[in-house]
């Protein structure tokens, strides 16, 4: 028997959990935002994280001298630079201490659906995503930085400096002086987010994930043409939905290449699913349009032995069955509302599967009721493989003593 306990022991114990071997015990990694800072004794709210990473680092750093999950999300915080943001006007959201803006200083950021892609643009995405990512969506991203719309070269002029012009024109000599105040800050930020991973290392505690993927229609919908404009394109225009969703994996895949050769402590994506949902889409839509290009982005990490963590968000009891399609032992499921019985039935022996536990008594409930709800889930799913302990979706507040009593009833289950 290894030592669970030790930074390699709990990367063997969720390497071994994932590959659908026995485990000497359930792995403990849930998803974790703001309930790091709310436990802590500082006082640090998510406004701290954008604007004073300090405090919001020593709260993490706290967080975890007391609670020693087997892995764990990076800081479990997004160490996004709240002046960076103000620097690039970024309007895709509003965050806690943004100056005009009323986001309460505990929460996280407020996104907005804008679409950013019209629906005529498709020829031009497929054509050349990178000159439309620059040349369109980042100055609609970002209201501070319109000097990237300039930024097309002209392949007919390759004479001394000549081809180097657009780049030379006082638009982007504004983007530049604008992206180095920004670098400061985010650097920053990222020693702070450093210096919570180096402490996470020291006491024994490895990332959960090394990479980070999204569906390519969430991509589309997410960050291009939003919902109700993705929507619309699954009727109007299918094809080139299709089209977009298949080159954006191709690109995806091509950007992963890092997994071949860089020396990680683990290999493991994560996949947020916003829009697979039951009810968004027909069940071939969703076949064909969302989960067949996600499968390609999946079975090329696989091809690589990287295991993608892949988080179903919303309702999925319809879509089980059309999910099945999954590598063997590289992948593992975490589900926000579906029939735990029904996952473990039609995953048994193909995927690991996690979370099933609701988050609401967490901050709402008594402790005995967490108890119930973690017992439940246990009892359906902890049958000694193929499955990491969760909640339903990332912990943002919880009552500390149900908190607890929540991760004592996963250590203790089975002794």
């Amino acid at each position: 028997m290894y030592d669970t306990n030790s930074y390699q022991g709990r990367i063997r114990l969720m390497e071994e959990t994932i590959a659908l071997k026995p485990y000497p015990r359930i792995p403990i990694a849930p998803g974790l935002g703001n309930v790091a800072l709310h436990l802590s004794s500082n006082g640090a709210t998510y406004r701290d994280v954008m604007y004073n990473p300090a405090k919001a680092a020593d709260a993490a750093i706290e967080f975890y001298g007391w609670f020693r999950p087997d892995a764990t999300r990076s800081t479990g915080l997004q160490f996004y630079s709240g002046q960076a943001n103000e620097i690039a006007g970024t309007n895709m959201f509003d965050w806690p201490g943004q100056p005009g803006k009323t986001v309460p200083d505990y929460t996280t950021y407020q996104c907005h659906e804008i679409e950013y892609m019209h629906d005529d643009e498709y020829p031009e995405l497929l054509q050349d995503l990178t000159g439309f990512l620059l040349r369109k969506v980042i100055p609609r991203s970002f209201d501070n930085l319109p000097g990237f719309a300039s930024l097309l070269i002209n392949p007919g002029l390759h004479l001394g400096t000549s081809i180097l012009a657009p780049l030379l024109a006082p638009p982007m000599l504004d983007v530049y002086d604008k992206l180095q105040q920004m670098a400061a800050w985010e650097a920053a930020q990222n020693q702070e987010a450093a210096r919570v991973e180096a402490y996470l290392r020291e006491i024994g505690i490895p990332p959960l994930l090394t990479g980070m993927g999204i569906a390519p229609f969430d991509a589309i919908s997410d960050n291009l043409r939003g919902t109700t404009g993705a929507w619309m394109d699954l009727l109007e225009r299918p094809a080139e939905v299709a089209a977009a969703c298949d080159m954006i994996a191709d690109l995806t895949i091509a950007g992963w290449e890092y997994f071949k050769f860089a020396p990680l402590p683990v290999k493991r994506v994560f996949f947020p699913l916003h829009k697979g949902m039951d009810g968004l889409m027909s069940p071939e839509q969703f076949r064909e349009i969302y989960w067949k290009p996600l499968m390609k982005l999946v079975h090329a990490l696989a091809e690589m032995g990287v295991v993608s963590m892949i988080f179903c968000e919303g309702r999925y009891n319809t879509r089980i069955n059309d999910m099945t399609d999954l590598p063997v032992g590289q992948t593992v499921l975490r589900f926000e509302y579906a029939d735990p019985q029904v996952c473990k039935k039609a995953f048994d022996g193909i995927a690991c599967l996690s979370g099933f536990v609701p988050i609401l008594n967490l901050d709402f409930g008594s402790k005995e009721q967490v108890i119930e709800d973690t017992k439940r889930v246990l009892d359906v799913v902890a049958d000694g493989k193929g499955y990491i302990f969760d909640t339903t979706a990332g912990i943002e507040f919880a009552k500390r003593e149900n908190f607890e009593a929540m991760f004592d009833t996963v250590r203790n289950w089975g002794h």
